[in-house]
């Protein structure tokens, strides 16, 4: 592997947008982020437990270490300044939703938190892990313009993005807020309505008979399901 510097002013950006939204979380879960909210909005709440903040903030810290090793080591094609603007902004306001929403939860840690940890460390573990497995593959001499159907896209053909639903999921359930399981149902609806037809379009006149194969024996984003 080797660092792709492609695109490097939308990778600039795009991470140090996440960075802020990261400072922002620190700011909310750890600063006086919440009670000044509060005074603006006039209204009291009480703050999570230390261990739901702590483990909001890493979640986010994660994410961001994993976008940068994306960006600059497994990424394929470079985005343009559309889809750099359109996902920094999906990713700021999720991020710091997300540690908005857990930094006021009271519930003390129970069998969904435990739940929840293991989505997200299973999740970035498919979506990242997934990413080496092609990039390494791809990289060996006369793979570079074949179909990688091994590893674990042998069971999902998008198996990169069943991580980040399952990762999302779990930050979402950490926070105790319903609503924050609105992040996971909106990565789902994008994939599914948007990034699967599209990509599946492109394999299919790229590979031909060889995605069709492929195609017919696995499933688009969850085992035995869909």
């Amino acid at each position: 592997m080797f660092l792709r510097l492609e695109g490097l002013t939308q990778k600039l950006f795009l991470l140090a947008n996440i960075a802020c939204a990261l400072l922002i979380c620190g700011w909310l879960l750890f600063g006086n982020g919440m009670t000044m909210i509060a005074n603006w909005l006039d209204y009291d709440w009480a703050t999570a437990e230390l261990w739901r903040r702590a483990t909001l903030l890493a979640f986010a810290g994660i994410y961001f270490i994993r976008v940068a090793f994306h960006l600059f080591v497994t990424e394929r094609d470079p985005m343009n300044w559309d889809e750099t603007v359109s996902l920094a902004i999906i990713l700021y306001l999720f991020l710091c939703g997300l540690a908005f929403s857990g930094a006021k939860a009271l519930a003390p840690f129970g069998l969904w938190d435990s739940i929840a940890i293991c989505l997200y460390i299973f999740g970035s573990y498919l979506n990242t892990v997934s990413e080496v497995q092609c990039i390494l593959w791809r990289n060996k001499p006369g793979n570079s313009e074949k179909l990688y159907t091994d590893g674990l896209y042998k069971h999902v053909r998008h198996i990169n993005y069943t991580g980040n639903i399952l990762l999302f999921t779990g930050f979402a359930i950490v926070t105790h807020d319903v609503f924050a399981l609105l992040v996971p149902v909106f990565w789902t609806g994008g994939y599914i309505t948007f990034q699967i037809p599209m990509i599946g379009g492109y394999l299919e006149q790229r590979y031909g008979q060889e995605f069709l194969r492929y195609q017919q024996r696995t499933k688009k984003l969850f085992p035995f399901i869909y």
